[in-house]
């Protein structure tokens, strides 16, 4: 299971149809969670093979370390798919996060829409190409629909970069 919110404080409202929170704030480990909105909806319409959906939607900032280990987690996986090394990622972070997907209990990646715009300062990442260490920032993320971009300037091993990339 991912890291859960804790702590978190806002309002709810339902009905028969959908469910639906306002946080207000929260953390996520050592990030603080603001601006959230989870809305759970076509409760009503449940069977065997239709599903309620789920929105969560919040800004995050925090360790750029622990954003990168929620995105580690199952069944997301994205720094591992891309041969980031996270346990030593230093640096700052400040995102918009968007998650929706169907709930149910056999739910696959390829069910999960992720959407999200970061930007990343004080950044340090060992090993990122051809045994190089990447440092500094600001850098922009952003993540939709399976592509992950990076754009920015910072130092690759010892060398100035500016950078746009893609996958």
């Amino acid at each position: 299971p991912m890291l859960p919110v804790t702590e978190a404080k806002g309002a709810a409202s339902y009905n028969d149809k959908s469910f639906s929170i306002d946080v207000a704030s929260g953390l996520l480990g050592d990030m603080k969670v603001s601006d959230g909105h989870v809305a759970i909806t076509d409760i009503d319409k449940q069977t065997e093979t239709v599903h309620a959906q789920i929105d969560i939607a919040a800004k995050v900032q925090g360790p750029l370390h622990t954003a990168l280990k929620v995105l580690d987690e199952k069944p997301l996986r994205y720094p591992q798919k891309l041969g980031l090394k996270t346990k030593s990622a230093k640096g700052q972070a400040a995102i918009d996060v968007d998650f929706k997907f169907p709930l149910h209990s056999a739910l696959a990646l390829d069910e999960i829409a992720v959407t999200a715009q970061a930007t990343v300062k004080d950044v340090s990442l060992q090993d990122v190409v051809a045994g190089q260490a990447l440092s500094g920032g600001p850098m922009a993320v952003s993540l939709k629909k399976g592509k992950l971009g990076l754009k920015g300037k910072g130092v690759l091993g010892d060398m100035p970069v500016t950078f746009d990339w893609e996958k």
